[in-house]
């Protein structure tokens, strides 16, 4: 995993246009991009996973709208459940059946982003009472043609990491000992 475990969403919002930005740069073509955040979240303070966002874009850019023959669309929508974070990451790519037809004439190829992200959910998942969640949705049109994909990130508000682990283990054996001197202090004093 990173050095860094966690991104506010205002970082992340940044980095994210700036990926797109250079994917569009590389295509040749401009990717349309659109963020909806929830006003009740305070953007420098709410956190993700970091590099969670990232796969699923670029899962979205190189197997639905490359592939497709419309202008690329990605709208990531934030926002608060409870005490969970929703982050919906939905494109107008080709769909996830029309994309696996594809990879079956790239037989030689094969892609580890969504096994690598569950995976590094369950490391997450570890260290949170509440857990990070995640799923993928085919989208049609009023036709039932393909229509997209959208991917399903619940996020804990309040997200810990090995790091946040470590801190809160220190603090409680500095605690510990805080008391055990303390109890000397009294009863020797």
């Amino acid at each position: 995993m990173s050095s860094v475990n966690r991104i506010s969403i205002a970082d992340e919002v940044n980095y994210i246009t700036n990926y797109i930005e250079l994917q569009g740069l590389r295509l040749e073509e401009k990717i349309e991009l659109q963020f909806n955040i929830d006003p009740k979240l305070e953007q420098n303070e709410v956190y993700l996973p970091c590099m969670m966002l990232q796969p699923i874009v670029e899962n979205s850019i190189v197997h639905g709208i490359i592939p497709n023959n419309e202008r690329g669309k990605i709208t990531i929508d934030l926002t608060q459940e409870g005490e969970m974070l929703k982050v919906c990451v939905t494109d107008n790519g080709i769909g996830r059946k029309a994309a696996a037809k594809q990879r079956e004439k790239y037989a030689k190829h094969k892609s580890f982003a969504t096994q690598i992200m569950r995976d590094r959910i369950d490391i997450f998942n570890y260290y949170n009472d509440r857990k990070l969640k995640f799923r993928i949705e085919d989208l049609y049109d009023d036709d039932g043609n393909a229509a997209g994909t959208r991917d399903i990130l619940y996020v804990p508000l309040d997200l810990k990491t090995r790091a946040n682990q470590r801190v809160i283990t220190e603090a409680s054996s500095i605690t510990f000992i805080c008391k055990v001197f303390w109890s000397r202090c009294v009863t020797t004093g």
